[in-house]
C-alpha cells in the first residue's frame, strides 16, 4: 500500500476538493455521492470514508468523522492540510427547543464548547463561530427545501447520557441553546484557526 499524504484519511492531497461536507456515518457520505458526477472514493479507514466528485459542475469532498470530538478533529485537521477552502457539517442533532421538531433544519451560529477536545486546542474563552457567509448560504439553500429553519447557538457535548455528572441541557435550553450534538464546535473552533471558512 503506497502512502497517502493524509494519514487519518489515507488519502492524498490532490482527491479533497476545496468544498467539503462532513457527516458522522459513513454510510451517509456513500448516500450522498449518489448525487455526484463521477463519484470517486479517495479514501478509507476506520469510520473515514471519504469521496470526491462533481456537483454542479463544483469539485466537492464528502467526508465521515464518526461520532464525538476527538475523533473527528483528526479528520477536519487532515482535511485542513490540505487546504479546503469550505467545510460545513450535515449531520443529527438533539433539540433543545420545544418549538423545534423531527426533521427542522437547524443552522449553528455557533457553538457551545462543552466537547472535551477543543480545550486542548484553544482557550475556553476562544469562541467556537460559525463564518456569517456560510451562514448565510447555508440559510438561503435550506429555503428551497424547508420552511422549518432555526439559525442560533448549539452546543457540542462529549456525552449524551450523563451517569454520575448530570447534563446542563435545561441550562443551555433556558439560554437559547437550539441543539445538542457531538461534533460542531471542533470543526468552528479548528476552522477559526486555520482561517478557513
Amino acid at each position: 500500500m503506497s502512502k497517502k499524504d493524509l494519514p487519518i484519511l489515507k488519502a492524498d492531497i490532490v482527491d479533497i476538493a476545496p468544498n467539503v461536507v462532513v457527516m458522522g456515518d459513513p454510510n451517509r457520505v456513500v448516500a450522498g455521492s449518489k448525487h455526484l458526477q463521477n463519484a470517486k472514493e479517495v479514501g478509507n479507514y476506520r469510520e473515514y470514508l471519504t469521496i470526491t466528485g462533481l456537483y454542479k459542475d463544483k469539485h466537492v469532498t464528502l467526508c465521515s468523522h464518526g461520532v464525538g470530538a476527538s475523533g473527528a478533529s483528526v479528520c477536519f485537521q487532515d482535511l485542513f492540510r490540505a487546504k479546503v477552502k469550505n467545510i460545513i457539517r450535515a449531520g443529527t442533532c438533539g433539540s433543545l427547543q420545544n418549538h423545534i421538531k423531527e426533521g427542522d433544519i437547524i443552522i449553528s451560529t455557533s457553538a457551545v464548547r462543552e466537547d472535551g477536545t477543543t480545550s486542548a486546542l484553544a482557550p475556553i474563552e476562544y469562541p467556537a463561530a460559525s463564518n456569517h457567509d456560510v451562514i448565510n448560504s447555508l440559510h438561503k439553500a435550506s429555503i428551497n427545501y424547508s420552511d422549518k429553519i432555526h439559525t442560533g447557538i448549539t452546543i457540542t457535548t462529549s456525552s449524551f447520557s450523563p451517569e454520575l455528572i448530570p447534563n446542563n441541557y435545561k441550562l443551555w435550553s433556558d439560554a437559547g441553546v437550539l441543539a445538542v450534538e457531538m461534533e460542531q464546535a471542533v470543526l468552528l473552533v479548528l476552522a477559526s484557526l486555520k482561517h478557513i471558512r
